[in-house]
């Protein structure tokens, strides 16, 4: 006689044992459950049913990301994650970010969050790129971002994590056919709102009333006008990915320039990734 039990278990694979007892042998088979993947969050070195660090992770998909012409992390989470703070320093072009996870959480360090790449920590002061430490990654190879809002982050990565850690995922080849990506966009700003100032003519009336002289040689420039532009820019990406068995691999290039609305303000971004898995 041979009996067999199903043990449900979550995120494993198949196991079987067996074992005999005189003349009767037992098959204890574990059955996966591949629908509650979903239910469990990656925070470090380890994992956390959602569920019980709902108030402390927030997730965010790549299909959940902002949208249009993107250049950093931070502009991928503005909005998207609660109690999480991103404001632009200046309009500049690829200007820095401030970054508040659940408020100020350092006297002296700032509030800049820690950032781990696919488990590698970044220290924002050597990634060799001016303005914004992120700007070296392409948002287009990020599959997930998870936010560790909660003190519990220290006792992974010690005192950096006081500000909070960003933890990137990126995107890896995938089973099938290869996969090969063009994507491309444009976008056009102006100036919002114009200064409301006297006029060439107004400012002489304006001095001559007070009793003052003005010599300017009928000049009559308007300076708003001679220092902004209509500003195009434009973000062009490609990425080829693929896995086997035993292995996977993704590349990606891209290319972004994106300009400010006064003059000589500028970024142009060029970046390359490529990434190759094996196992044994």
């Amino acid at each position: 006689m041979k009996r067999i039990y199903l043990v449900p278990t979550v995120l494993m694979g198949c196991v079987s044992l067996t074992f005999a007892q005189k003349k009767k042998s037992d098959t204890i088979k574990s059955e996966s459950k591949l629908t509650d993947i979903e239910e469990v969050v990656m925070i470090g070195y380890g994992s956390q049913k959602k569920s019980d660090v709902t108030g402390s992770v927030g997730s965010v998909k790549s299909e959940d990301f902002n949208k249009g012409l993107v250049a950093n992390v931070g502009q991928l989470l503005q909005g998207k994650v609660a109690g999480v703070n991103v404001a632009n320093v200046s309009g500049e072009p690829g200007a820095n970010q401030n970054i508040v996870i659940r408020g100020v959480g350092s006297l002296r360090s700032g509030t800049t969050p820690l950032y781990v790449i696919d488990g590698f920590v970044i220290d924002n002061s050597n990634t060799g790129v001016a303005n914004n430490p992120m700007n070296f990654i392409n948002p287009q190879d990020i599959e997930s971002i998870d936010v560790l809002k909660d003190a519990s982050a220290a006792a992974i990565y010690g005192a950096r994590a006081a500000n909070g850690v960003i933890v990137i995922t990126t995107k890896k080849g995938k089973k099938g056919r290869t996969q090969m990506n063009l994507s491309s966009n444009l976008t056009i700003s102006s100036l919002a709102n114009k200064m409301n100032v006297f006029s060439a003519d107004e400012f002489r009336r304006q001095v001559t009333a007070i009793g003052g002289k003005l010599d300017d040689m009928g000049g009559n420039t308007d300076w708003q006008d001679e220092l902004t532009r209509t500003a195009v820019s434009k973000n062009v990406n490609f990425s080829a990915s693929g896995a086997t068995e035993n292995s996977n691999y993704y590349a990606a290039l891209g290319y972004e320039d994106q300009e400010g609305i006064l003059y000589n303000s500028n970024l142009k971004i060029f970046r390359a990734c490529k990434c190759f898995t094996k196992s044994f």
